[in-house]
């Protein structure tokens, strides 16, 4: 009974909430003329970025090529005739040019990816009174928190080029959910023993536009 329930989570988290199952090759989506800002990080989700070509999937595609004029910033290597994989460096800008041929018209689609050091939005972030804000370090992030308490206090704090621009908390069980609300700073959740609280917080950069997703998966014994 306990791994059907388990199995039923899983697969309403995959439904519910897929970038949090998603792999460290978060998909890109790119037009001719693009400008994109990635981050690099130590982190094994900025290490690999897959990049969509848009206008080359359903058609004739041959002779693909995929160049980036700084190396040193960031590396691309082809993956199928629409897609390329963008491996980031260390921070700077580089442009990134895809050439082929798509239903026997050579077609040519380029544009700047601007490379920005990892920079963590919190200067707190407790669960229960825990602090996990030293543990965000990438630009995607996902902790499951045990815990046998009850009521679960949530607390953060923003530094202050950073906001918080969509936000959910969702109380799970085998079942499904329990129906979401907006984070805030200071809410308290209650959990029966089995439950889970899926708590997403997206935070953006005023600079740089970067934005940062944080999920906290907390899972009542």
């Amino acid at each position: 009974m306990k791994s059907l329930k388990l199995m039923l989570l899983t697969l309403f988290l995959l439904v519910l909430f897929p970038a949090a199952c998603a792999s460290a090759d978060d998909t890109i989506y790119v037009q001719n003329n693009f400008k994109e800002t990635v981050v690099h990080s130590s982190a094994k989700y900025d290490k690999s970025r897959l990049v969509y070509v848009d206008g080359f999937y359903g058609n004739k595609v041959r002779n693909v090529k995929v160049t980036s004029s700084n190396k040193s910033v960031a590396t691309v290597k082809k993956s199928g005739t629409n897609l390329f994989k963008l491996m980031p460096k260390k921070a700077g800008s580089t442009k990134v040019t895809v050439t082929a041929v798509v239903n026997n018209k050579r077609v040519k689609v380029q544009g700047t990816f601007k490379v920005v050091n990892f920079q963590n939005p919190f200067t707190v972030l407790k669960v229960g009174g825990k602090g996990y804000a030293s543990k965000v370090k990438s630009s995607n992030n996902y902790f499951t928190i045990r815990t046998s308490k009850s009521r679960i206090k949530l607390n953060y704090k923003l530094k202050s080029n950073w906001k918080l621009i969509s936000s959910s908390a969702y109380g799970i069980d085998s079942l499904g959910s329990s129906g979401s609300a907006k984070v805030r700073n200071g809410s308290t959740y209650t959990l029966k023993k089995g439950e889970n609280l899926m708590v997403y917080m997206s935070l953006k950069n005023k600079k740089n536009g970067v934005v940062i997703t944080t999920w906290l998966d907390v899972r009542r014994r």
